[in-house]
């Protein structure tokens, strides 16, 4: 049983593209044809909304959700979600994704992550540059069981 499925996302092609694919590679097939049962606001009942398909062995489902994200459009729908939730006091106002990088990396090293994972996860080729990111962790915790270890070891006994 395969681990994850494979969502493509099309406007209106999904069922052609199954078919195109089941026609094209081996082991490729068209599984479930899911419709709309009733209009909505972009569309019409009988549209096809999804499509389970595998191409190659691999798991996949053709989403008919519009027009595929750009970066832009994530952007703009990013900004969208944060301005709303600025409105609402959920986040605080001027967050933006570099920002976020520095949250995440600051929140990993309190965790006690250490710089490689924290740069693997960022997506840095050095751990320098996690270590910038992360410069605001506070370690009070983490150096506290540190000296408590240290304090409590009987090898340290007088």
């Amino acid at each position: 049983m395969a681990k994850n499925t494979i969502c493509l996302w099309y406007d209106r092609e999904a069922e052609a593209a199954a078919r195109f694919y089941a026609e094209t590679f081996p082991d490729s097939v068209v599984g479930a044809v899911h419709r709309a049962t009733s209009d909505y606001p972009s569309g019409k009942a009988g549209d096809v909304l999804t499509v389970e398909f595998t191409v190659a062995g691999v798991p996949c489902i053709g989403l008919n959700g519009g027009r595929p994200w750009t970066l832009e459009g994530h952007k703009a729908g990013f900004f969208k979600l944060i301005g709303e939730w600025e409105e609402t006091g959920y986040v605080v106002r001027g967050l933006t994704f570099h920002r976020l990088r520095h949250t995440a990396a600051t929140r990993l090293r309190e965790a006690g992550y250490d710089l490689r994972t924290i740069a693997d996860f960022l997506g840095q080729k050095t751990e320098g540059m996690a270590g910038h990111y992360s410069k605001r962790a506070d370690l009070t915790k983490k150096l506290q069981g540190i000296a408590q270890a240290i304090d409590t070891d009987p090898r340290n006994a007088e």
